[in-house]
């Protein structure tokens, strides 16, 4: 049998498909009763959203999703807008035939021009090659230990609270990262989450937090955290209480793991020159090669090899003094 060629729609012009497209989804991931896509990933699946949140029906049955979220990534304090991706789903029926590869090719079309870079997570990165998006960044998990938690849960948070979360936030990301940022639509779907959970040292006093669980996708893990003292001493501190991402391997566990995929935007070359603060400059790029210059030598690499020198695992040595990329749980789509 050929492919099959159906209309791009998404869910804001389509609104009455909503549910469909929250069980394929969830039927896709083999989302358990107990928790919902919608709740976990509510930055993406949320009706202000709706426009980026594109399918593909045929006789009323939605068949294939692929959700859009526009974001801004800082880097030192410059803006640079990236296509975050997910919730990636076709109807068990109706795969092989083309759907996906038809749904990512026109998807990115739409978004090519307005954007540095798609980025998604999957642990089947050969599946997105053809779409030329290779493994970037890494994350390296810090065993759990084993004592009593003293940090507060953060229930019911004070505007207060809220704006010393925030300001802790943007203190220590401005420092140590490149990283996503938060609008107050995003800040708040954070404070109001039912899926994570905000822990600060002192309610009364404070200077640390840190973010862990995100439903069934993150269950325990701690995926980002801030501090107005010592970034280390936080870690070592927060790991008796969960599995802990970092974006370096500080501890020397040696057990990385891949953090996302990436394929270029139309912006890309503006990305790689903020992220190594000028050092690369990226002059053409084909399927296969990145065509760049360092220190005013020309160099040929492959895609694969250049974007994890950039952005990791195995960054160039070169780029020790920048920023490295983190994109944190609550961010990930």
């Amino acid at each position: 049998m050929g492919k099959i060629c159906l209309p791009l729609n998404n869910l804001k012009d389509q609104p009455q498909f909503w549910g469909q497209t929250l069980a394929l989804i969830e039927k896709s991931f083999k989302y358990r009763p107990e928790f919902s896509f919608e709740r976990d990933f509510i930055t993406l699946m949320n009706p202000e959203n709706a426009h980026h949140l594109y399918i593909l029906i045929e006789n009323e049955k939605v068949v294939a999703h692929l959700g859009v979220k526009i974001r801004d990534i800082n880097i030192n304090n410059q803006k640079i807008s990236i296509a975050m991706m997910g919730g990636i789903a076709v109807d068990e029926a109706y795969r092989g035939k083309g759907l996906f590869s038809y749904l990512m090719s026109e998807v990115k079309k739409i978004h090519h021009h307005q954007v540095a870079a798609f980025i998604l997570w999957s642990d089947l990165p050969s599946m997105y090659e053809k779409h030329q998006f290779y493994l970037c960044g890494s994350q390296y998990p810090f065993a759990r230990k084993n004592e009593k938690n003293t940090y507060e849960l953060l229930i019911n948070a004070s505007s207060d609270e809220k704006n010393k979360i925030r300001t802790i936030h943007q203190n220590f990301f401005q420092k140590h990262f490149s990283y996503v940022e938060r609008t107050e639509s995003d800040w708040e779907q954070l404070f109001q989450t039912k899926s994570s959970q905000i822990w600060v040292n002192d309610r009364h006093n404070i200077t640390s937090y840190f973010v862990q669980n995100k439903g069934q996708d993150l269950k325990n893990i701690i995926h980002e955290y801030a501090t107005l003292e010592n970034r280390t001493e936080l870690l070592k501190k927060i790991a008796h209480w969960g599995e802990v991402w970092m974006t370096q391997d500080y501890f020397h566990e040696d057990n990385a793991h891949f953090q996302f995929i990436l394929a270029a935007g139309e912006l890309f070359s503006e990305l790689v020159n903020k992220v190594t603060q000028g050092e690369i400059k990226v002059s053409k790029m084909d399927h296969q090669d990145c065509h760049f210059k360092f220190k005013e030598t020309d160099y040929i690499m492959s895609c694969s090899e250049f974007f994890s020198g950039v952005f990791g695992p195995g960054r160039f040595s070169e780029l020790k003094d920048t920023k490295s990329l983190f994109i944190t749980g609550w961010d990930s789509i």
